[in-house]
C-alpha cells in the first residue's frame, strides 16, 4: 500500500492490514494485558501499525525530508508468508530477540 512516514525520521514500506491479522494482534495484546496488567502502561493507544522500515533514527532530519520526497507517492507492492513472529526488546546494542512464536494457521 505504498509508503509512510512517522516524522520526522522513519519512512516504512505500508502493507495492508488484513482481518487475520487484526485479529492475531487483539487477541496477543488481551492475553498480555490478563498476564500482566502493566504491560501497556506506556502505550496506551491500542493502535498497531505493520509496516518494514526503511529509514530510522540513524536517518538525519534534513535528508528525512529529501528522502520522503523521493518516497511518499512511490508505489510498492510485495506479498509474503509469515510463519512466526518475535518480541522485541529495545537495549543500548539495538533491537534483540526476546523470543519467537510459530503460527500454526489455525484459528480459535
Amino acid at each position: 500500500n505504498g509508503f509512510e512516514a512517522f516524522s520526522p525520521r522513519v519512512i516504512f514500506a505500508h502493507p495492508s492490514y488484513p482481518k487475520a491479522l487484526r485479529s492475531l494482534y487483539t487477541n496477543l495484546r488481551s492475553e498480555i494485558v490478563a498476564k500482566m496488567p502493566n504491560a501497556f502502561n506506556r502505550y496506551h493507544e491500542e493502535t498497531f501499525v505493520p509496516h518494514i522500515t526503511l529509514a530510522y533514527r540513524d536517518l538525519d532530519v534534513s535528508l528525512f525530508k529529501e528522502m520522503w520526497r523521493y518516497y511518499r507517492n512511490k508505489k510498492f507492492v510485495l506479498s509474503v508468508s509469515v510463519e512466526q513472529f518475535s518480541i522485541l526488546s529495545n537495549s543500548p546494542d539495538g533491537w534483540q530477540i526476546s523470543s519467537t512464536y510459530q503460527l500454526t494457521g489455525k484459528t480459535a
